[in-house]
């Protein structure tokens, strides 16, 4: 094989993400992808999209496994694996990803994945909100967790990471299923709040925030005995800042580095974006993400498009001028978390009546704000190593004031 590096053309692709089928076993109520176009991803295109991760300049490169749900797609993702190991000679190492429901998680796949060191997303939304997603999925993955904890101790503690996606239905739940995932052993855990919310009531964000606060407190407990932090949110290190730009992207969405192939072999900044899997619900999303197709990773001319891609990207509205956005809970620009929040740029087009690409939905925002006032809040931690419960000499206490600083910022002072 002569890869375009060989050939003089190298690029910069540090993430990629291959989303392999639209299809999924399960039927999520909050799901974005409204519309399964394509059956699957062919292996010329899979293949393709390896070839550019093979080809990148950079010394790590991430490859993603996505769906639909992926596993229904394993000997592709067996295929991928090995064809990646056997022509990567020399170049980058290459880091797999998947993302999955787990139902399809047998004894074979978990053995596959932890051999290969796959860094598996579990989306599991925790107890009572978990069967809101699937009845019946609870007492499933609640059982795969049991098994991998006693099979694959080491895949369960550095390679898996548990996704609870978030609603207005189940934020009573939050830090109930929070408290289940540490008493099975899960090292990462990541809350995401869901794309679309229109039943959110802007007074509810005083019980999103006892939520957080009760997670806060579980946290702060588990890291005061263990120096675990299992919530992602909450992994900061000492001397970490980041500057207030007057201009700021929503994501990195934008960036030539970090593509998304979906089944069909069309290419996207974000899996997000990609239309193999959903039609867009507003003529607002339609008409911002259009211009942002970087094109087929099998063309000839798919190097140049994804060399202008940041330059195009630079023009949608919805990725940019963060300043400019707002909600009901005010404006971004005049907001504390400015700089830390991060709010899908796709969720501004998922209320099919809004037109203004400045409007951030309500839930992300109120997610964003209480989540970021008690990560401010969370101690930092000194080392990367820290996050995973290694000790690194003798212990620091705790300052007193840390259990106080977050309970002492209301909602309405946010």
């Amino acid at each position: 094989m002569t890869t375009q590096a060989q050939a003089g053309r190298p690029h910069g692709i540090r993430s990629l993400d291959a989303v392999l089928t639209a299809a999924c076993n399960l039927k999520c109520s909050y799901c974005y992808q409204n519309e399964r176009k394509s059956p699957g991803m062919s292996w010329e295109v899979l293949r393709a999209a390896i070839d550019l991760v093979l080809d990148s300049q950079h010394r790590q490169v991430d490859l993603n496994f996505y769906g639909g749900e992926p596993l229904l797609e394993l000997p592709l993702i067996r295929r991928a694996i090995g064809y990646a190991e056997r022509n990567r000679s020399g170049g980058p190492r290459i880091r797999y990803g998947l993302t999955t429901n787990g139902t399809l998680m047998s004894p074979s796949v978990a053995s596959f994945l932890a051999r290969h060191q796959v860094r598996t997303q579990l989306s599991f939304d925790g107890v009572a909100a978990q069967e809101l997603r699937g009845k019946g999925t609870f007492a499933q993955l609640d059982r795969l967790l049991d098994y991998l904890r006693e099979e694959h101790p080491w895949f369960l503690r550095r390679s898996l990471s548990v996704n609870m996606t978030l609603t207005p239905a189940t934020v009573p739940e939050l830090a109930s299923g929070f408290r289940y995932f540490l008493g099975k052993g899960i090292k990462k855990i990541d809350v995401t709040p869901v794309t679309h919310a229109p039943d959110w009531e802007v007074e509810r964000i005083d019980q999103l925030d006892r939520q957080f606060g009760e997670v806060f407190e579980q946290s702060l407990r588990h890291y005061e005995e263990t120096r675990e932090v299992p919530l992602i949110l909450f992994r900061r290190f000492e001397g970490e800042s980041r500057e207030r730009t007057p201009t700021r992207r929503m994501c990195d969405a934008g960036r030539a580095d970090s593509v998304a192939v979906d089944a069909d072999g069309l290419t996207y900044g974000c899996v997000m974006f990609a239309e193999s899997y959903q039609s867009f619900p507003s003529r607002l999303l339609a008409e911002q993400l259009e211009p942002l197709g970087i094109g087929d990773v099998r063309a000839p001319d798919f190097e140049q498009k994804l060399a202008d891609f940041p330059a195009v990207a630079r023009g949608a509205e919805i990725l940019n001028h963060k300043e400019n956005k707002f909600s009901s809970y005010g404006r971004c620009d005049g907001c504390r978390y400015f700089a830390d929040c991060v709010v899908c740029p796709a969720s501004i087009g998922h209320s099919s009546s809004n037109t203004d690409p400045d409007r951030v939905p309500d839930f992300g925002c109120a997610y964003s704000l209480v989540s970021c006032k008690y990560r401010e809040a969370f101690p930092a931690q000194r080392h990367p190593h820290e996050i995973f419960g290694r000790r690194l000499g003798r212990r620091r206490p705790l300052d007193a004031r840390t259990r106080t600083t977050a309970s002492a910022a209301t909602p309405s002072a946010l």
